[in-house]
């Protein structure tokens, strides 16, 4: 649910795109799901999961999608 809300933010570093979604607002998409209902401490306890399995890293507040590297 969450990659496809994540939306392009201004340049990042090297001036290239980063894909990501400020935290507050992932929080409202997941709370405004009708695929399911989440109460905020599931969301806040499924975003650290995510955090600390390596799907997302954050950034000033910014969750942003861990993209594998090429091989």
């Amino acid at each position: 649910m969450l990659t496809d809300a994540i939306t392009e933010h201004g340049p990042g570093e090297h001036d290239r795109q980063v894909p990501a979604i400020n935290r507050d607002d992932a929080i409202d998409v997941l709370l405004s799901t009708d695929e399911r209902h989440f109460d905020r401490g599931d969301i806040d306890h499924a975003l650290t999961r995510l955090l600390e399995r390596g799907y997302f890293y954050e950034v000033n507040g910014e969750l942003r999608v861990t993209t594998p590297l090429s091989e």
